[in-house]
């Protein structure tokens, strides 16, 4: 099992793209839609997390666990980190 350093490392990660892509859109000024998933991405510090975010936040999934519900992040908090 791995600790919880990688889950926290690869929440931040996805939540600095999250970041970095806001900031440029913001740049472009012109509107986002993001109807759906708009990103989604491998954690580079664990193969079997995938993480997804949509116009609400960050949905974490971990594919090696068969049954296990995703963990969601909303936009707020997982902007924050």
């Amino acid at each position: 099992m791995k600790s919880k350093f990688f889950h926290r490392f690869t929440i931040l990660a996805i939540a600095m793209f999250m970041m970095l892509a806001g900031q440029s859109v913001a740049a472009q000024e012109r509107p986002v839609d993001c109807s759906g998933i708009c990103a989604l991405a491998w954690s580079p510090a664990d193969e079997h997390l995938l993480g997804a975010v949509d116009e609400f936040g960050l949905w974490l999934y971990d594919v090696n666990e068969d049954n296990s519900a995703p963990q969601f992040f909303p936009r707020e908090t997982s902007t924050s980190l």
